[in-house]
């Protein structure tokens, strides 16, 4: 009786997920499987949520862009119902997830929405395939984990965690995680990853020619000077500034957020001079 209620469960959530027209995949890439959902019509979008969440950080903006968009959530591998494989994570590494994932659906290009640790994803994606991308939003990113573009008080945070606190954390954050017993490398792992990547320059932004939107908060923890110099150091950039928020903007300021977001993906990108020039 049990196991018949279970399989009920299942198959009432997967019946009402197809009536709201959401699609659940697992796609097998370098050794992990990713957990990815789509929903919505319209051209690709896929979003990429930020360090130790999980694609359900974007639920202020998958009802309002799911309108317009076909949108692809990625758990990065590790997070949330994706598994890990105990190996070292990179930025190239996560990339190619991406690229692995847009196979699997069968998607040419799509634009990316990246917040965060997924905008660092972004820019190593337009680095190595520009090809697979029309459009690129990127949200409290950083080129390296240096005090002169993340606000010390963070890096202090992050070199201060505690396994076991955070161990704690995860398996309250990702219960559905096929793999909780490698939480303790996976946090370590992570660890090391925001604390000395990402590594870029501002002269390897200058071969992007991805048309992208650079967002950040007044308050953030990315430094307002370091994203300026993101912001000028791609060919083709526009630069928002969220005011009064903090890192999360996309929880704090969703509906300016969400605005900008539209507007930067419905027209077409007109590269702007300089006043006077």
């Amino acid at each position: 009786m049990y196991k018949f209620f279970i399989s009920f469960v299942f198959l009432l959530a997967s019946l009402l997920l197809s009536a709201q027209g959401i699609k659940e995949y697992y796609v097998p890439s370098n050794g992990v499987n990713l957990y990815v959902k789509s929903m919505g019509n319209g051209e690709p979008l896929i979003m990429l949520h930020g360090a130790m969440v999980d694609m359900n950080d974007w639920e202020y903006q998958t009802p309002e862009l799911s309108r317009s968009y076909n949108l692809i959530l990625i758990d990065t591998r590790g997070h949330g119902k994706s598994s890990f494989d105990n190996l070292p994570l990179s930025y190239e590494k996560m990339a190619d997830d991406v690229v692995n994932v847009m196979n699997y659906l069968k998607i040419d290009s799509a634009h990316i929405l990246g917040f965060s640790d997924g905008g660092n994803t972004a820019l190593y994606l337009a680095l190595q395939h520009p090809e697979k991308i029309r459009k690129m939003i990127i949200i409290g990113s950083n080129l390296q984990p240096t005090p002169d573009a993340v606000y010390p008080y963070f890096l202090d945070k992050v070199r201060d965690w505690n396994v076991k606190d955070m161990e704690d954390a995860l398996k309250q954050r990702f219960k559905q995680n096929p793999n909780p017993q490698s939480f303790p490398d996976f946090i370590r792992a992570m660890q090391i990853l925001l604390l000395t990547h990402p590594d870029l320059t501002t002269q390897d932004l200058a071969s992007i020619k991805t048309p992208t939107l650079v967002m950040v908060s007044d308050y953030d923890l990315v430094t307002l000077s370091h994203t300026i110099s993101i912001f000028e150091s791609l060919p083709n950039a526009y630069l928002s500034v969220i005011p009064g928020a903090k890192h999360y903007n996309i929880r704090e300021k969703p509906q300016i957020v969400n605005a900008n977001i539209l507007d930067f993906l419905k027209y077409p990108f007109n590269k702007i001079d300089r006043f006077g020039k």
